[in-house]
């Protein structure tokens, strides 16, 4: 039979064992999500070009893509959510604005991408 110590050996053994495995995941994870957190708010690719079709009630408007600029082939309007109203102050129906964004494009209908910086390219005129 086993000694009381023997078995006390096993057991802390186990429990640093499990413990160790269980940091690590957590670890991993919590990497993933600051890297998640990060990666959103960083500009992904040159930005998508297009017209102000209509400002919607959840900070945000519809773009409609111009030709050189879509992101999907089968549609042409995206849904631009911004963080801050003041971004949408100087937007009106019609301007042409390139929209930079970040993080995933939601497929939805239309599809959603985050605004993170709006040029208008009407002012470059």
């Amino acid at each position: 039979m086993l000694s009381k110590k023997a078995v006390s050996l096993v057991v802390v053994s186990l429990l640093v064992i499990i413990v160790g495995c269980f940091n690590n995941d957590n670890n991993n994870t919590k990497k993933n999500d600051d890297e998640k957190v990060a990666n959103s708010e960083e500009i992904t690719g040159p930005g998508v070009e297009g017209y102000v079709k209509k400002q919607t009630s959840n900070r945000g408007f519809l773009l409609e893509v111009t030709q050189e600029h879509q992101i999907f082939s089968t549609d042409t309007l995206i849904h631009v959510g911004v963080d801050e109203e003041t971004m949408l102050d100087e937007l009106e129906v019609g301007q042409n604005v390139t929209v930079w964004y970040g993080g995933p494009i939601l497929e939805s209908y239309p599809p959603k991408i985050k605004g993170l910086k709006i040029e208008n390219k009407d002012s470059k005129n």
